[in-house]
């Protein structure tokens, strides 16, 4: 069984169900702990509508915002990459010769987009060298081009689609 630690003398034993108010000292009024707090107007000055909103008025040579036009709101990439889960891009790399790519020879890397109908888009050719971030290479289009070298070797290539337009039907 444990003890609750008795009240020295001069010191009162909290109530553990009570909430504390503080009482009115005097000329003070005691505050309704329900109501709620709205400033008085003073001598002459308007009490505001709480509910009105404020609209600024234009100053001279400056036009009043049009408060009637609404805004086609921005689409984000991630919600047009929801919208169309069947859109892919699908690569292929081909050279001249031999059944496997030697050190110097042309390799043509290919983009093969799907799920692109109806849109523009241009593609970037983007390259991550050993230990790098991606980089653009300056090459756009469904190929590019390059000569296989022992620096190139392990690089990573990807493409970056950018949709610049929807066509109109």
């Amino acid at each position: 069984m444990q003890r609750k630690p008795e009240p020295t003398e001069g010191e009162e034993t909290p109530d553990p169900d009570a909430t504390e108010t503080p009482e009115a000292t005097e000329g003070e009024e005691t505050p309704d702990p329900d109501a709620t707090e709205t400033p008085e107007a003073t001598e002459g000055e308007e009490t505001p509508d709480p509910d009105a909103t404020e609209t600024p008025e234009a100053t001279e040579g400056e036009e009043t915002p049009d408060t009637e036009t609404t805004e086609t709101p921005e689409v984000t990439e991630e919600e047009i990459d929801a919208m169309n889960p069947d859109r892919k891009v699908s690569f292929y790399v081909s050279w001249d010769g031999e059944s496997a790519p030697e050190l110097g020879d042309q390799i043509t890397l290919h983009a093969q987009l799907s799920g692109y109908e109806g849109l523009t888009y241009k593609i970037r050719w983007q390259v991550k060298r050993s230990g790098g971030d991606w980089q653009d290479l300056g090459s756009y289009g469904e190929t590019h081009t390059l000569t296989l070298t022992q620096e190139n070797l392990d690089w990573l290539f990807r493409v970056a689609v950018d949709i610049t337009d929807v066509e109109q039907e």
